[in-house]
Order: structure tokens, then C-alpha cells, then sequence
């Protein structure tokens, strides 16, 4: 039995409807996110064949502190994630002239002592 973990926005900590199906976003015990399809239940009878899933709110370290918890999710449908381009951030850094050529000296050498390696 797999055991995934729902996070609620700290903000606006909402439960997951339950006993419909919804669109939402999962974790899974290796830390995969997963964008799916689902019913959620707190009771283990309503959904014998679901598997485990842990409410947390966003940022905490464990999940809450609750009688309910775990609830219980049966995955329907998994869709791909989308990827979020984020922005950049790109700081110049400034190297003096002496540190300039002594890089340049220490990639050269590294070069060659490969390239002896390999020979």
C-alpha cells in the first residue's frame, strides 16, 4: 500500500471534498509530486481499497495533529505535471586580474594531467 501526504495552503487550510472525485496534487512517499484524479475519505470503510494519505499544512514539519489523520485517497486518473518556469537570478561576480590567470593556470594543468590519465 502506497502512503501519499495532501498539503493544505497554510493561509486557507481546507480539507479535500470527500467522497467525489476532485483534481488536486499529491506527494508521494518518495517526495514525487503528482498531479491526479481522486476521492478522498477519512474513513477507511467508505474507501476499503484507497490507500494512505496524510493531511498537512504547508510547511509544517509533521502531519496535524488530528483524530482523522490519515484519511484514506483512491487515485482515479494521474495527469503529467506541468513544469513552472521560474525566473533567474544571475549575479556577476568580480575576480581580480591575478585570480583570472591563476584559474586559468590550475584548468590548464588539470587538463593536462588528464589527458595523461587517459594516456
Amino acid at each position: 500500500m502506497n502512503e501519499y501526504t495532501f498539503y493544505k495552503d497554510r493561509a486557507a487550510p481546507v480539507d479535500p471534498k470527500e467522497d467525489e472525485p476532485i483534481e488536486t496534487q499529491l506527494t508521494a512517499a518518495d517526495g514525487m509530486p503528482l498531479k491526479v484524479r481522486a476521492i478522498f475519505s477519512r474513513s477507511p470503510e467508505k474507501l476499503p481499497d484507497g490507500e494512505i494519505v496524510w493531511l498537512k499544512i504547508k510547511g509544517a514539519v509533521r502531519a496535524e495533529a488530528r483524530p482523522d489523520n490519515p484519511w484514506r485517497v483512491k487515485i482515479l486518473e494521474s495527469f503529467p505535471l506541468e513544469e513552472e518556469v521560474g525566473e533567474i537570478e544571475v549575479k556577476k561576480i568580480r575576480i581580480s586580474p591575478g585570480a583570472k590567470g591563476d584559474m586559468l593556470r590550475s584548468l590548464i594543468r588539470e587538463r593536462e594531467e588528464q589527458k595523461e590519465e587517459e594516456k
